[in-house]
């Protein structure tokens, strides 16, 4: 992870990469989330698990030992912190940027326009597997969220 671009971007996103199969969700999620338990206990109380559907997400909870909290999807995520919508994808798999969904800042980095919501019962943590299904916009949204609520993302993909 230290040759990308996400290395200085994140504050609150800790980002675990790594060739498909190669352990990723079953031992260094499984690690962090055990490492919690013994040390920070109480960070693991309400906690939301992210994966490409609430069904994989209810499964890798039941993987990390975690039983609070809510199973997530990445749509599901992004509109209960945020007031997003999907962009546009093309048929080639494109997606579609527009001042609807993000912006060009000065640096030349894309970042998301949508407004961060208010929720009650925010989790101190988040545990996000195949990541590399967020764009940078939506993770940049996450990141916020997460800044703004103290809450730490630890998110597991193949970035290749």
């Amino acid at each position: 992870i230290k040759l990308t671009p996400f290395i200085n971007r994140y504050d609150n996103i800790t980002l675990i990469e790594g060739i498909p199969g190669g352990g990723k969700s079953s031992a260094v999620l499984k690690l962090t989330s055990d490492f919690l338990k013994k040390h920070y206990p109480d960070s693991l109380q309400n906690v939301w698990v992210v994966n490409t559907n609430e069904d994989t997400a209810k499964k890798l909870r039941g993987n990390l030992g975690l039983s609070e909290g809510e199973n997530l999807d990445r749509k599901t995520l992004l509109t209960k912190i945020s007031n997003w919508t999907e962009p546009k994808i093309d048929n080639n798999g494109n997606i579609t940027l527009d001042d609807k969904h993000s912006r060009l800042k000065k640096t030349l980095d894309i970042s998301s326009v949508f407004n961060i919501k208010d929720i009650p019962n925010v989790p101190k943590v988040i545990f996000i597997d195949e990541v590399s299904r967020f764009t940078t916009d939506e993770l940049d949204l996450i990141d916020n969220f997460a800044k703004k609520n103290g809450i730490s993302v630890i998110a597991a993909g193949d970035f290749n």
